[in-house]
């Protein structure tokens, strides 16, 4: 098993898989094992955690964009095929079936880690000094901006964005004393929405002038009708409106990252696949 890089902090490990290991996407093995390879990624992602000292891995369901946390009680399912058996997934059991349930992340309790795979989107590690609370979430763009809102006025969820929820499980933190880390995510250059696409124009610049009058210009890098978000800064932003003293980035670029002339990380963007990075968060 290869980890592409390795970061740690104060509070918690994080261990980033790339292009070299292949697709660390997971499935959702509602009826029947996972795939082949879907079972290999489990094994490897399990047993790599289970050597840290890990006996839970919440993989939550972030594809919905649902701006909602997750704790070890709202992932009762563990997945079929990995080995030792210590991946949650968000399947829960209604009239007598498995069903889908969406998280953007999870809170981290004592010997939990958390696991996402992402091809573009940012993960967002959040520690207090004042707790032994830790959070982890998928930090994409539609996690950050709840769309149907800014476009008809409707919200689509409970909080605009997932930095709210998290910042409510922090109630009552001194938020100065909260430390945000953002691994990985494609860079702001790289991810465009231009206002001369056929089909997405109108909303790509609804979305960029929402950023800049919301954020700041400084979250869009160039010329404002390429739209190209800085998702790392609008992160920062919304967490600075809470007074949230530390904020960091590892400035990785999954579109363009290279070693020896080959990319480091699946990009979506960039490669129009479906293979994804692997991300996983272990409290120390």
């Amino acid at each position: 098993m290869t980890v592409e890089a390795e970061v740690k902090l104060s509070r918690v490990s994080i261990y980033y898989f790339g292009r070299i290991g292949g697709d660390w996407k997971l499935g959702f093995p509602i009826q029947g094992l996972l795939s082949d390879r879907e079972t290999v990624v489990a094994r490897e992602i399990s047993s790599f955690a289970h050597r840290l000292g890990v006996n839970t891995v919440l993989a939550p369901n972030v594809s919905k964009a649902s701006g909602k946390i997750a704790r070890a009680e709202d992932l009762p399912i563990k997945v079929k095929g990995d080995d030792p058996p210590i991946i949650r997934r968000g399947l829960v059991e209604k009239n007598g079936g498995l069903h889908l349930e969406f998280h953007d992340g999870a809170i981290l309790g004592a010997n939990e880690a958390f696991y996402v795979a992402t091809g573009d989107c940012p993960t967002v590690i959040v520690t207090s000094n004042d707790s032994k609370k830790v959070i982890a979430t998928h930090g994409g763009r539609d996690c950050l901006i709840d769309q149907e809102m800014i476009l008809s006025g409707k919200p689509s969820r409970k909080n605009f964005s997932v930095v709210d929820s998290i910042m409510e499980s922090f109630e009552g933190k001194n938020p100065e004393r909260i430390s945000v880390f953002i691994a990985l995510g494609i860079g702001a250059e790289h991810f465009h929405h231009k206002w001369s696409d056929p089909k997405w124009g109108e909303v790509n610049r609804t979305l960029t002038n929402y950023v800049i009058q919301n954020f700041g210009r400084r979250c869009i890098e160039g010329e404002r009708e390429k739209g190209c978000i800085n998702l790392p800064k609008i992160i920062f932003r919304q967490f600075e409106k809470y007074g949230v003293g530390e904020l960091e980035w590892d400035g990785c670029d999954t579109y363009s990252d290279t070693e020896n002339g080959e990319h480091l990380w699946h990009s979506h963007r960039r490669d129009k696949g479906p293979a994804r990075n692997g991300i996983l968060v272990v409290p120390t």
